[in-house]
């Protein structure tokens, strides 16, 4: 006959291993629900809507785009980078901008130093700005 101090022993056990088994699953789960939507978790589907309702010049350094962001989930913008119509490049690799709520509207002003190129009437830009799922998102605005 097997003392009880065997069986008390094999059941304790056998619950550290449950235990410690669903702690490692459930901790799976979360930091999958939890990461950001990215190339690197692709389940998270395309990336959320981001348009341009409209876009003016403020100054020959400023130009304001009115964005309206269509997703389900808060969307931040970081860096930007703009191209005028000869190629002439401005970046602002280090800027961050707003987040959006979902489903809302938000004017966004990107400024240049006016030292490759200004903003004027009647030109294309190309604005591209990282968001916080990791995509780039490139806006053509003919002002």
């Amino acid at each position: 006959m097997e003392s009880p101090n065997r069986w008390f022993t094999a059941a304790v056990g056998i619950c550290l291993v449950t235990v410690v088994a669903g702690f490692a699953y459930f901790g799976s789960l979360e930091s999958q629900s939890s990461s950001p939507c990215n190339t690197a978790n692709p389940g998270c589907g395309g990336p959320d809507v981001l348009n341009v309702i409209s876009s003016w010049i403020d100054s020959t350094t400023s130009l304001t785009l009115q964005l309206f962001h269509g997703g389900q989930h808060n969307l931040g913008l970081s860096s930007y980078y703009i191209k005028n119509g000869a190629g002439s490049l401005y970046s602002a690799p280090y800027w961050i901008g707003p987040t959006f709520p979902a489903n809302a509207k938000l004017n966004v002003t990107f400024a240049i130093d006016g030292n490759g190129f200004t903003f004027q009437p009647g030109n294309s830009y190309q604005v591209s700005s990282r968001t916080s799922e990791g995509y780039t998102v490139t806006f053509t605005i003919t002002t």
